[in-house]
């Protein structure tokens, strides 16, 4: 055998192993799992004054170059995923301002923004600087602007700037940045190639049958991203959410496999807020009332994450002062492991569905949550991070002894629930 021969034939034979197409019945017993999960759920009312809004972020139309989805397709997506809002960040060009989808559609919010690409011609890779715009009212012209120029004149106009595909992101430093995609579905896709094989012949042969379990196949904790979100944390707020990047673009041996209605159930954003309109959205978004769940293994509605004394403090996003009797406390709607996180480090576990922990030192803590099924414990829930300040004075945090406005407060053991 030639030697220039044998790399080739030892790559072959560790693809095929991988390759082959997964049993009918390896998705079915999936499909029963998530099933029986689903039916073990509870509902949770919402926080006083506030209510759970889910919806995407990070959605491509006909306006940009690499997507020909129109807005009935999009809504169509959208009630098929039970959304309340959808957030089009389509590449960023003149018409996305002339000519783009915003304003109520059927009962669902859609908010116009865009997605501002730099250093490498419009294709997303290892080296792109992607930003999404949410809140712009003109065009601005990026061609000519470095990113932190680009960011400024965004602020100027009362916008925000989320970072996108965050793996590929340089430009840190930049001041003005609201948040970042703690997950995004490009990504998660693309990170490991050698699977390519096998997910070409599991969409051949079992994707008709089972595309919800078959499109889940590609989640993986987003281990990169979070990293570097922990350490944003640490310096300052930075908020965080899910980039569904849906195209409705990618069509495989006759199948459409990247469906707007698909993209949307597998995971989605949920904002916190007091009504729905798009003051309230975005301002929830940057604050941080958000978290990222993956609702195809089951609705994660009414999960919520704050800290008492025990009257009510504050919730994922919010910055409070440390004090004396400070607790944690996670309620979920369906039970799981919880990990607390602070700095970045896992502190403690439960396998639960309400959980409470004292605080006892200052730092950022967040929440995941994680599911088994069949066997293999799969990302449910990431929620945002609630900074604990020890030195921040009462005039910026909560006011001590009363609640925020809008939530159940003040002295006793008060619940933070609707009644």
């Amino acid at each position: 055998m030639p030697r220039s021969l044998a790399p080739a034939l030892m790559l072959l034979f560790l693809i095929l192993p991988a390759s082959g197409c997964t049993s009918h019945a390896y998705w079915q017993r999936q499909k029963d799992a998530i099933e029986a999960l689903q039916k073990t759920r509870r509902p949770i009312p919402p926080l006083a004054g506030y209510r759970d809004f889910p919806g995407v972020v990070h959605v491509h139309s006909l306006l940009s170059h690499d997507s020909r989805g129109t807005m009935d397709e999009i809504i169509e997506g959208a009630k098929q995923a039970g959304l309340s809002f959808v957030v089009m960040t389509d590449h960023h060009n003149p018409r996305v301002y002339t000519q783009g989808f915003e304003g109520w559609f059927d009962n669902i919010l859609v908010i116009r923004g865009s997605e501002i690409i730099k250093g490498c011609a419009g294709r997303t890779g290892d080296t792109c600087n992607s930003l999404l715009i949410l809140g712009l009212k003109n065009y601005l012209d990026p061609a000519a602007l470095t990113m932190p120029q680009i960011i400024a004149r965004v602020k100027r106009q009362g916008g925000l700037a989320f970072v996108a595909h965050p793996n590929g992101f340089t430009d840190w430093d930049s001041q003005g940045i609201d948040g970042m995609e703690i997950y995004d579905i490009l990504d998660d896709a693309v990170d490991h190639r050698w699977r390519f094989p096998k997910y070409f012949l599991d969409i051949e042969y079992s994707f008709r049958s089972y595309p919800e379990e078959v499109f889940s196949s590609i989640l993986d904790r987003p281990t990169e991203a979070l990293r570097r979100w922990d350490a944003l944390t640490q310096q300052r707020r930075w908020a965080g959410l899910a980039g569904n990047d849906a195209h409705q673009n990618i069509r495989l041996l006759g199948r459409r496999i990247d469906s707007y209605g698909l993209s949307f159930r597998f995971v989605r954003t949920h904002v916190l807020a007091e009504g729905l309109n798009e003051t309230e959205l975005l301002r929830a978004l940057a604050s941080g009332h958000a978290y990222v769940a993956f609702d195809t293994f089951s609705d994660a509605t009414g999960f919520a994450f704050w800290a008492g004394d025990p009257a009510f403090k504050g919730m994922q996003g919010d910055e409070i002062r440390l004090t004396t009797g400070l607790r944690l406390t996670v309620q979920s709607p369906v039970a799981g492991r919880i990990e607390l996180i602070r700095n970045g480090t896992v502190i403690r576990q439960a396998e639960t569905a309400q959980w409470t922990v004292p605080v006892e030192e200052a730092g950022v803590y967040r929440v995941q949550i994680s599911l088994t099924i069949e066997g293999s414990l799969r990302p449910w829930i990431f929620s945002n991070p609630i900074y604990i300040r020890g030195d921040l004075p009462s005039s910026q945090g909560e006011r001590e002894g009363e609640a925020p406005s809008g939530f159940a407060g003040g002295g006793g053991d008060v619940s933070p629930y609707n009644k």
